[in-house]
């Protein structure tokens, strides 16, 4: 009797360790934005992750004419965190929709002040000022280098 108490108490200890061993107590979130293509390693990114680049404000004017303050982590300093391959040379945003949206790498390079914005609700969007309304993209879910 003692033998199979001593077992069973074994085996409880294993799965203890194994649960706790499985458990993650670093929850960064879902993954919002995920970069693939000509990169050195395609990277999913969380809001943690973004907000752990570093974020700036700027301002964008609406095609209504209004001014607006978007806080968000520069494209660049996301499209360095994974690496260019030394070939990249294009830039295509992705929304949730399927809408895709094309810029020239060194067009994106030299914005100082593109960002990828996070809403309230989660939801991503490039803020590109000086570019095409077209590159707006709102639910942003992937950034694919070309």
């Amino acid at each position: 009797m003692k033998k199979h108490i001593g077992h069973t108490l074994l085996i409880a200890m294993i799965l203890t360790i194994v649960l706790v061993g499985c458990a993650s107590t670093d929850d960064t979130g879902p993954v919002l934005l995920q970069v693939t293509g000509a990169v050195s390693g395609e990277k999913s990114f969380t809001e943690k992750d973004l907000e752990d680049l570093g974020t700036l404000d700027v301002q964008f004017t609406e095609k209504s004419g209004e001014v607006s303050t978007y806080t968000g982590t520069l494209v660049t300093g996301i499209l360095d965190a994974t690496g260019l391959n030394a070939d990249a040379s294009g830039v295509v945003l992705v929304g949730d929709d399927g809408y895709e949206a094309e810029a020239t790498l060194e067009e994106v390079q030299a914005c100082a002040d593109c960002i990828i914005t996070i809403h309230d609700d989660g939801s991503l969007q490039a803020v590109m000022p000086g570019f095409s309304g077209k590159l707006q993209v709102k639910g942003l879910v992937e950034i694919r280098v070309k």
